[in-house]
């Protein structure tokens, strides 16, 4: 299927499931199974060719099992749904029976649904941990330096940390809720960051991503770096993948630089918890809310990334 947004069969299999699922529950609910649950339908609203399905397409042995699953699966939901149908008619249940009938089959899909999506999200960041994992031995792979080169420690080596949040406090008051003064505080840093970028050395720019109170300054200020290259910290929440983006041009014209992108993983009950001891920093509820939503999971196939760290951290 042209333009399918599925680059991976994990990523197909996962998408037909949730579809069936939807699909097969509006099939029982509407007594109607043409134009709503059929293979076809199904594969065109997952965006996934159907060949795949058939078996049609190489892949490893536990796809290709996934891909039967879900092709019996559905094949037997369509008998099993055709002869259910017949059987009403002869039985002559009343429109109120089957009304029942489908608000039972349908809690149980809604069930089904939810526990999908919740894999589903925890597939996609398995799946970008692996691609950031990629992107780095690709990296090591393709230079003619030895690992041991790579790491070799650079002499007199510098830490810089740009932090926006710093030009936002000031007489132990966090003007965060100032548009104009975040908005000055971002410019701020980012001269910062295009000053440090000037220079002739080698650096390696550590771009945190993460909602407030995962944990980002207190990693910054840890200074645990690799000692191989000029460190520039952004400890900023660089919650989308334009906001990375925006640093990422900055280092176009830099001599010699890598992007290393550090995630930082917090459930929201710790990151709630962290918020409120946070005294004169701390978010309101729906600020932290809000960006706890906009988080984009970071994707090195197609943002610049050179290499990918995670940090998780559920100390409260």
């Amino acid at each position: 299927m042209r333009n399918s947004p599925h680059k991976t069969h994990a990523e197909r299999i996962a998408a037909i499931e949730k579809v069936f699922l939807e699909q097969s529950a509006k099939a029982i609910s509407q007594n109607k199974i043409r134009g709503v649950a059929t293979m076809q339908v199904i594969c065109d609203l997952a965006q996934v060719d159907k060949t795949h399905l058939y078996g049609h397409t190489p892949c490893s042995e536990d796809e290709a099992k996934g891909y039967a699953s879900l092709l019996g699966r559905i094949q037997k939901f369509n008998e099993d749904f055709v002869k259910r149908k017949n059987e009403t008619v002869r039985q002559g249940l009343t429109t109120e029976d089957q009304l029942k009938e489908a608000r039972e089959e349908n809690h149980t899909l809604a069930a089904e649904i939810t526990k999908l999506e919740a894999n589903y999200e925890l597939l996609l960041q398995r799946n970008n941990t692996l691609l950031a994992k990629n992107t780095q031995l690709q990296a090591l792979a393709n230079s003619d330096l030895t690992h041991e080169e790579k790491i070799k420690p650079l002499s007199g080596v510098t830490i810089n940390i740009i932090c926006p949040d710093d030009h936002l406090e000031r007489d132990g008051r966090y003007r965060f809720n100032n548009e104009k003064k975040r908005n000055e505080a971002w410019a701020n840093a980012k001269k910062e960051f295009i000053k440090l970028m000037k220079r002739k050395v080698p650096q390696r720019v550590y771009l945190l991503v993460g909602p407030p109170c995962s944990g980002k300054s207190s990693w910054a200020k840890s200074k645990n770096i690799n000692p191989d290259r000029h460190a520039v910290i952004v400890d900023a929440t660089n919650l989308t993948a334009g906001e990375r983006a925006s640093w990422a041009v900055l280092t176009a014209k830099a001599n010699d630089v890598k992007i290393c992108v550090v995630r930082f993983v917090v459930d929201e009950m710790t990151l709630r918890s962290r918020n409120m001891k946070r005294h004169h920093k701390m978010l309101d509820e729906d600020v932290l809310e809000e960006k706890i939503k906009r988080l984009e999971e970071v994707e090195p196939e197609v943002e610049v990334v050179d290499e990918m760290l995670f940090v998780r951290s559920d100390d409260e």
